[in-house]
């Protein structure tokens, strides 16, 4: 009869005979017997002998493939909320920024929230148009020069050739940033960036203020060691000038929604 790799088997009364072939070297995972299926791959070929003594015949080599490391990642971890902050994909619907080393993540705003900045973006078309500037809403996002923290205004009136630091704009070349309350940013929009803009020499402020208990529109200008010198507040319905170089005077009453 013939063996597995091919060979003649002599009778098992006659002499006992040793039948060398070449058979294939097939990788199999451990525990497997021939004739059973697994993943097998073609290696070469090996020696294999026959024994015929009431042994089954070997006709294949278990082997497995060299233990590899898992891959390293290829990038290291932040270690900076700044970083963090840099690594992270876009989240639609929420605003993220960087708030004197903390990273801030908070919600777009409600449709009165929207209609608001939509109003401002409205009535400073025309100006924007004939110096040549940007009127955008939601950013982009400025860079504070100092701490490089990373703020989000509402509204930004900038010039197409605003110095840049990555993709966001350094808040000293921005002509405008605007921010209008909301519960979520009371404290933000109140405290914190007024410092933070002034820091950055972002030349004017627009704080529109419809939450508080008079609402109010209030103009930031004129920057000295890092503070805003010159505040003006208007209740919400009066007009508001804003100074050079926008030189304009704005109708607050587009903000009662």
């Amino acid at each position: 009869m013939a063996d597995e790799c091919g060979g003649a088997h002599a009778p098992l009364g006659g002499v006992p005979a040793v039948s060398r072939m070449r058979a294939p070297i097939l990788s199999v995972g451990h525990g497997s017997r021939p004739g059973r299926h697994a993943d097998l791959r073609y290696m070469g070929y090996s020696e294999c002998p026959f024994e015929y003594e009431g042994t089954d015949s070997m006709v294949a080599m278990a082997t497995e493939p060299p233990a590899t490391k898992p891959d390293k990642p290829s990038k290291r971890l932040p270690r900076t909320v700044r970083e963090l902050f840099d690594a992270l994909p876009p989240l639609p619907g929420l605003r993220v920024e960087v708030i004197e080393g903390n990273l801030i993540v908070s919600p777009a705003g409600s449709p009165e929230h929207f209609r608001r900045i939509k109003a401002l973006d409205r009535a400073l078309i025309p100006l924007c148009d004939e110096h040549g500037w940007e009127g955008t809403q939601h950013g982009p996002s400025l860079c504070i020069e100092g701490p490089r923290d990373s703020l989000c205004p509402d509204y930004v009136v900038w010039s197409p050739d605003c110095k840049r630091w990555g993709d966001e704009l350094l808040s000293y070349e921005v002509i405008m940033a605007a921010e209008v309350v909301s519960p979520s940013s009371v404290r933000i929009d109140r405290e914190d960036k007024v410092r933070l803009y002034a820091v950055g020499k972002l030349p004017i402020y627009l704080l529109i203020d419809p939450i508080a208990k008079s609402p109010t529109a209030t103009v930031h200008s004129d920057i000295k060691d890092g503070e805003y010198r010159t505040v003006t507040s208007v209740a919400i319905g009066k007009p508001l000038y804003l100074p050079a170089p926008l030189d304009f005077e704005l109708d607050t009453s587009i903000f009662t929604v």
